[in-house]
């Protein structure tokens, strides 16, 4: 339960992060919890658990599940908040009594702005509002795009576009959320698909020649790709059309490839797995 007065739901001031947990594994644990507290930082929200504490309180908290519904079968979805806390309903953090004379400081308005697209938040506001938009006019999630054009992300996922030169574009992380699904990605085709590409795109060896990460038009994108995809919460998904230019009457070989090797990611042994993408859960050393 989250009291009525915490920061989270008063003023939105709270990041959050989902997890895959499937039966007793937890996917890409390490890497989120990490982006949740270097996200802590940015915005000056920063707790009293290490990185360690809070993957021990999501196995108790997994455990405690168990122990209620029985044996987590398939896959499931874990949100964890990391809020400002509780606080009268003030906007401020271990409010004190305010002085009769306070000093002040000014903001730089723009910069804190920016942190809407690097931080995942659990304010949806704005990101709502878009989905909504694009929705009413016949699309998803809507794709987010800055005054000048520049493609930034999904209200929900990050962007990849693969032009026709062979380059895979996605745009710097210093503009978008680091989305830990598009940098599984990024690994799987720089470490195994670039390197043996003719035997991933059978007859067009150059499909994908390389990873390119910059700014990107969104006309550019239209004009010259010729696959576009969301990827994020483990999954690939193909746009075949993009403010009504068709990109493909069907998703292409990459966009194939990578929902292939997602769902490969999940299924794999837990021996097979390497660098924290997924923890064991050993529910026998929690007790209630």
């Amino acid at each position: 339960m989250v009291p009525i007065d915490d920061k989270s739901i008063g003023r939105g001031y709270s990041l959050k992060e989902e997890f895959l947990v499937n039966d007793n594994q937890i996917f890409q644990v390490k890497q989120k919890v990490q982006r949740l507290l270097d996200e802590g930082k940015k915005i000056n929200l920063v707790g009293k658990f290490t990185q360690d504490d809070i993957i021990n309180i999501i196995k108790q908290l997994l455990h405690t599940a168990k122990q209620l519904y029985g044996h987590l079968k398939g896959t499931k979805k874990l949100q964890i908040l990391l809020t400002g806390g509780s606080g009268d309903f003030t906007i401020l953090l271990n409010a004190e009594p305010r002085p009769q004379v306070i000093p002040e400081m000014s903001i730089t308005q723009s910069y804190y702005q920016s942190l809407d697209l690097n931080v995942k938040s659990n304010n949806y506001l704005v990101r709502t509002y878009m989905a909504s938009e694009s929705r009413s006019r016949g699309g998803y999630i809507a794709i987010e795009q800055d005054k000048e054009g520049y493609l930034l992300e999904g209200s929900m996922a990050t962007v990849a576009v693969l032009l026709k030169n062979g380059d895979f574009i996605i745009p710097p992380f210093e503009r978008i959320l680091s989305g830990t699904t598009a940098i599984k990605i990024m690994d799987f085709l720089e470490k195994e698909v670039i390197p043996n590409s003719d035997r991933y795109f059978d007859g067009n060896e150059n499909y994908i020649k390389k990873i390119v990460r910059r700014e990107i038009l969104v006309q550019e994108c239209k004009d010259q790709g010729v696959e576009a995809m969301f990827l994020g919460g483990e999954e690939c998904v193909p746009l075949l059309e993009w403010d009504g230019h068709i990109l493909g009457e069907e998703k292409g070989p990459a966009a194939t490839l990578f929902q292939e090797y997602l769902r490969s990611f999940l299924q794999k042994e837990e021996l097979e797995l390497d660098e924290g993408r997924r923890i064991l859960v050993d529910y026998d050393n929690y007790q209630i």
